[in-house]
C-alpha cells in the first residue's frame, strides 16, 4: 500500500487538482493507493498548531509502513534513486505537512526525508509533482516505457 498523507485539502477549482486526480488514478494501475487529507489547523502560534498537526497526523502513521516525510532540506534524490529506494519494500506512507511544515515530533518519528527540490514549493504543486514521481516509479518497477532515461 502507498499512501500519500496531506494536511489540506484541493478544491475542485484549485489549478492542481485536475494533474492530482489523474496522477492518483495512474497510480492506482500499479499499487495499492490511498489519499488522505486531514484539516489544517488555526489558531494560536506557529508551534502549537504544528503540535495539533502532528497530534492529527499521528494516527495515520502506521508502523507498519515505511513513513518519508516531504522537506525542502531532505535527501535529494534522482527518480533512478528513488526507485531503488522504494523498491526495497511495498509500504510506504508520504507526509506532506501543512503550510508551516510538520512538528519536530513527526520529524523524530518518522527520520526519512525527501526532497523534491531545493526550491520551497506551493504544497498544492508539491502534492502533483510527488504523485508524478510515484507515478514514474511504479511505471519504471513495471517496465513501461513511461520514463526516458
Amino acid at each position: 500500500m502507498w499512501r500519500v498523507i496531506t494536511i489540506g485539502n484541493l478544491t475542485a477549482t484549485s489549478p492542481y487538482d485536475g494533474a492530482c486526480r489523474d496522477y492518483q488514478q495512474r497510480i492506482k494501475r500499479y499499487a495499492a493507493f490511498e489519499l488522505l487529507e486531514l484539516k489544517p489547523q488555526k489558531g494560536g502560534d506557529t508551534q502549537s498548531i504544528l503540535k495539533k498537526e502532528a497530534q492529527l497526523l499521528q494516527p495515520y502513521l502506521p508502523a507498519s509502513s515505511q513513513t518519508i516525510l516531504l522537506d525542502e532540506r531532505g535527501k535529494h534524490l534522482t527518480t533512478l534513486e528513488l526507485t531503488r529506494w522504494l523498491a526495497r519494500q511495498p509500504d510506504w506512507t508520504f507526509v506532506i505537512g501543512s503550510a508551516w511544515g510538520l512538528h519536530v515530533d513527526i520529524k523524530c518519528a518518522a527520520p526519512q526525508q525527501l526532497a523534491l527540490s531545493a526550491l520551497t514549493l506551493p504544497h498544492e504543486l508539491a502534492r502533483v509533482v510527488l504523485l508524478e514521481q510515484l507515478y514514474r516509479v511504479l511505471t519504471i518497477l513495471a517496465g513501461h516505457p513511461y520514463h526516458h532515461p
